[in-house]
C-alpha cells in the first residue's frame, strides 16, 4: 500500500538533480535502527519538499518499507483529526474511521500500529508546531516518521530523532 506521492520526483529530473546525495544521507539516517523520527528543517523554499518526494519515490525506500510509505502535507492550519483518519485508512487498508476528538484518533491509530507491526513510512510535511506534531507522531515496530518543518523547535528531541 502506497499513498501515491503527489509527484513522481524520481521521473522528472529537473527535480532531482542535485538532491541524490542528500536522500542518500536522508535515507541512511533513517534507516538506522535507532531511529525513529528524522526531521528535515530547511527556510521556506528550501526544497524540503522536493527532497522527501524523493525519498518516498527511492526504490531503496519502497523495498524497505515494502511499499508502505504515506505522504501526509500537514500546513500551518492542520486538521489534525482529518489526517488521523487518512493514516488509519493508509496505514490499516481499512475504511476511514470517524473518531470522536484527536485524542481517541490517536489512541486508536497507536493501538492498529502496535497490533499489526509492520515497516511502515510516514512522511509528514510541512508541520509548523510542535504541538500539531505531537498530535501525529506514533511508535511501533518497524514505524518511522519524516517531518519536514522551517522551524527546528518543531522537533522533539528525543534519543530515537535525529534532525
Amino acid at each position: 500500500m502506497v499513498d501515491d506521492c503527489p509527484y513522481d520526483v524520481l521521473g522528472k529530473s529537473q527535480f532531482y538533480v542535485g538532491l541524490e546525495k542528500c536522500i542518500r544521507d536522508l535515507r541512511g539516517t533513517l534507516l538506522e535502527k535507532d531511529v525513529s523520527v528524522v526531521g528535515v528543517q530547511s527556510l521556506w523554499g528550501g526544497g524540503k519538499t522536493t527532497l522527501v518526494l524523493g525519498l518516498c519515490n527511492d526504490p531503496q525506500i519502497k523495498g524497505y518499507f515494502n511499499e508502505n510509505v504515506v505522504f501526509i502535507n500537514v500546513s500551518q492550519s492542520p486538521n489534525l483529526i482529518g489526517i488521523l483518519e487518512t493514516m488509519w485508512e493508509k496505514i490499516g487498508g481499512r475504511k476511514k474511521l470517524e473518531f470522536q476528538n484527536l485524542e481517541d484518533g490517536h489512541k486508536q491509530l497507536q493501538q492498529l500500529i502496535l497490533s499489526q507491526p509492520k515497516s511502515t513510512l510516514v512522511i509528514l510535511d510541512d508541520v509548523w508546531s510542535r504541538i500539531n506534531l505531537e498530535n501525529l507522531l506514533l511508535e511501533g515496530p518497524g514505524y518511522k516518521t519524516v517531518v519536514t518543518t522551517r522551524d527546528s523547535s518543531t522537533i522533539p528531541t528525543t534519543e530515537t530523532t535525529r534532525l
